[in-house]
């Protein structure tokens, strides 16, 4: 668990004694009697032979662990991606049956009416859901994608900043723009409901131009068969008019 960089030496500054040392921890302490045992000359020579053991083992150790460090990082890689790929189709499959129950289902959606004016048709509103639906898909299969890669980079060390940097990069503009929507949510708030209003009165208009170009009410001051072009020409102002204010 020790830095690998720690050196392997031998403090023979103690008469008649050797410590071989890893680092700055001590491993063994050797005498004269050990040398002999040995059968070596001198306990230096002796103490030189137990530090180059000691550089071995840690060598090979250290190889060990490199190498069931790298076999579990893959294996790891592997299953993460395999529930990776189980998530996105889980994800593409949560919208294929959404998409088909907005199709099958069109009587349990809700009706966008403001008083007795239809804001959207049910059919367009459907094609916003369906649309809807889509985006999440595509934003879920990115973030899955990202998170697995994300994690596929921090298990090696070479590439373990790599990780953060793109998570760096990507959250923080996200950080700035969600800050900036903050400051602005009044504005954004009193926009969105400019837009419902002349969106509405847009609707309105049209509607009320179709049926007096079908003859109910009919009107004195507009023609019926004028009634299609002033309805264009209203709308037209009612939304030039709109952009000036804004």
């Amino acid at each position: 668990d020790e830095s690998d960089t720690d050196d392997v030496h031998v403090d023979a500054s103690h008469p008649g004694l050797a410590i071989v040392l890893v680092g700055n921890r001590p491993i063994v302490e050797l005498t004269q009697d050990d040398a002999e045992a040995a059968g070596d000359v001198t306990l230096e020579a002796h103490a030189a032979g137990v530090a180059e053991n000691i550089r071995s083992a840690l060598k090979t150790e250290r190889t060990r662990r490199d190498i069931s460090k790298r076999v579990f990082s893959w294996s790891l890689i592997i299953l993460s991606g395999l529930a990776a790929f189980l998530a996105l189709r889980k994800a593409r499959d949560f919208s294929v049956s959404a998409r088909a129950w907005i199709t099958d289902h069109p009587d349990r959606l809700p009706l966008l009416r403001v008083g007795s004016v239809e804001v959207m048709r049910p059919a367009a509103f459907q094609g916003l859901l369906r649309l809807g639906v889509s985006l999440l898909e595509r934003a879920g299969q990115l973030a899955i994608l990202y998170i697995w890669l994300v994690f596929v980079l921090s298990r090696f060390e070479r590439t373990k900043d790599l990780g953060g940097k793109i998570t760096s990069l990507i959250l923080a503009p996200l950080g700035v723009l969600a800050s900036r929507i903050a400051l602005s949510l009044p504005l954004v708030a009193v926009s969105i409901v400019a837009a419902i209003v002349v969106f509405t009165v847009v609707r309105f208009v049209r509607l009320f131009f179709n049926s007096v170009d079908a003859g109910e009410p009919p009107l004195s001051w507009v023609p019926q068969d004028l009634a299609a072009a002033t309805s264009g020409i209203r709308r037209i102002a009612i939304v030039i008019v709109a952009i000036v204010v804004v």
